[in-house]
């Protein structure tokens, strides 16, 4: 009964907030009446701005902001495009794609007269072909390039030298209500073997906070690497973090698809993909989790995420790219839409 009372409640909330008048009234109404959690939400993050980046279960631990209204605050983005434009907020309703997504499929959740930031023609197209004329879509390319990092120049200096030659490794992730399944194992005798063939001096695992949560990190840390976390998903310097931990590598691994590949190209880093099978299986005592929806809707998509996952793990397995794929990497990812401050106000301010 509670449930279905939820839901009734969700259909009446989304109908409302399709319209551009009631969808302000109703976020202005909801900034008064959790005013209070949204402030000790924002001083939370204050906080973890200073924990170190080996802090992992602090970094971790979930955090409870009641005005996560669209896409665009996940990882922090909101936060980060304010900075970067020099304005205490965004003036204009925006939302966007909140990480790549590898596959045909577009978020039901999108509102008529929307801007949409995106990172590329691809994603625009598909955008597009679902919404017609209805989006403003505006490429912007990989969000990172529009955070700062986390550390001064002189502290990354310093970690760096600590760490010395750094193999940075990103594990297939789990999201609440749906986790990841891989041979840990196996995936575990890879890292190894690239890390002895190049000599890194360490190996960083980059895990998600989810993952952590659900004791994921001992495995990593018995063979003597080093874990990290970009933090939780409301937490607004996730962004900034994750920078950080990717510039201070000097090598990516991964055997899953993931917007840190177009993160890690954005700086400049290069990546290798592990064939490696994996799968989701949806989280016990967890099943009426939003994200379980999202991900059978997502499942009809699954060929397209196949022929992008072949065609990147070809490209990034060799060092000396041929033209064409460099294009491809190229288009796919935005990267030729990186906006300046300027650019940037034109659109959000």
């Amino acid at each position: 009964m509670l449930i279905k009372q939820c839901k009734v409640k969700s259909k009446i909330f989304n109908f409302f907030i399709r319209y551009k008048i009631t969808r302000c009234i109703i976020y202005f109404l909801l900034r008064i009446k959790h005013r209070s959690r949204i402030k000790n939400a924002t001083a939370e993050c204050d906080l973890r701005k200073d924990v170190g980046l080996f802090e992992y279960n602090r970094l971790s631990e979930i955090i409870d902001n009641p005005y996560i209204i669209n896409e665009i605050q996940f990882y922090g983005f909101y936060s980060v495009l304010a900075k970067y434009i020099n304005k205490p907020k965004l003036k204009k309703l925006i939302t966007n794609e909140h990480g790549f997504i590898f596959s045909s499929y577009v978020s039901n959740n999108f509102f008529t007269k929307s801007i949409v930031l995106t990172f590329s023609d691809y994603r625009e197209k598909l955008l597009l072909k679902k919404y017609g004329n209805k989006l403003n879509v505006v490429k912007i390319g990989p969000y990172i390039h529009y955070a700062d990092s986390i550390l001064s120049c002189l502290q990354k200096e310093e970690l760096k030298k600590e760490l010395g030659k750094t193999l940075l490794v990103f594990p297939f992730h789990s999201i609440d209500g749906v986790l990841s399944s891989f041979d840990v194992s196996n995936f575990i005798e890879k890292i190894d073997e690239y890390k002895i063939i190049n000599n890194f001096d360490n190996v960083l695992v980059c895990l998600y906070w989810k993952d952590i949560q659900i004791g994921r990190a001992e495995k990593y840390l018995s063979k003597g690497y080093k874990v990290t976390t970009a933090g939780h998903i409301y937490d607004i310097y996730f962004l900034n973090r994750l920078r950080t931990i990717i510039e201070l590598s000097d090598f990516v691994l991964s055997n899953e698809l993931g917007t840190y590949i177009g993160y890690c190209l954005c700086l400049n880093k290069q990546i290798r993909l592990i064939n490696q099978k994996s799968e989701f299986t949806f989280e016990l005592g967890n099943e009426d989790h939003i994200n379980r929806q999202s991900f059978l809707a997502v499942e009809n998509h699954f060929s397209e995420y196949n022929r992008l996952q072949d065609k990147l793990q070809e490209i990034l397995s060799i060092d000396n790219k041929k033209q064409e794929d460099l294009q491809f990497i190229n288009e796919l990812f935005g990267l030729q839409y990186l906006k300046s401050p300027v650019e940037m106000k034109k659109y959000i301010n």
